[in-house]
């Protein structure tokens, strides 16, 4: 039996809702006491967009897991979540080692660049394009360790261009 629509409906509140893309139309008609069809009829007649994105990710995410356990496991395995789970994590943790290799090997580089900056001299331009470089690979190098180490933005911190060129070396 379908639900009677409220004449004092907050259509801002569930376009809002629908808009996010967060709950299904099911759980917006729950919400505002309204059918999922009278959702669906006001968002196409007043062109609502809805932000997919996050279920887009998630969805993709999953199937690049599945991919990824399924050309890891066997038949027997692929039954077992605890070995669907220690093999994701193997994979992850694969995946994050080498992100952390590949940021030691970048301080590598800079460390040359930092070298090469104390070798320069009075030649400006040389000494001005080689801090250019270095700033540029020590951006690079916070970027990769931030993601490779679990440190989220909120940890960002500004440092000095001495604290910069002490850490290079």
């Amino acid at each position: 039996m379908a639900r009677k629509e409220k004449k004092d409906t907050d259509w801002e509140g569930v376009e809002r809702e629908y808009r996010a893309g967060q709950l299904s139309l099911s759980e917006i008609g729950a919400l505002f006491n309204i059918s999922k069809g009278r959702i669906s009829q006001v968002a196409t007649e007043q062109k609502w967009d809805r932000d997919l994105s996050a279920k887009i990710k998630a969805k993709a995410e999953a199937k690049l897991n599945d991919s990824l356990l399924n050309a890891q496991l066997n038949d027997e395995q692929k039954r077992s979540d605890v070995d669907r789970v220690e093999a994701g994590a193997e994979a992850v943790a694969k995946l994050i080692l080498e992100h952390r290799e590949d940021a030691a090997a970048l301080r590598s580089k800079a460390k040359q660049y930092r070298e090469e900056l104390d070798e320069c001299g009075d030649d400006v331009h040389k000494r001005t394009s080689t801090l250019k470089m270095l700033a540029e690979i020590e951006s690079k190098i916070v970027a990769i360790e931030r993601e490779a180490f679990n440190l989220g933005k909120d940890s960002n911190r500004s440092q000095s261009l001495g604290e910069f060129l002490e850490s290079l070396s």
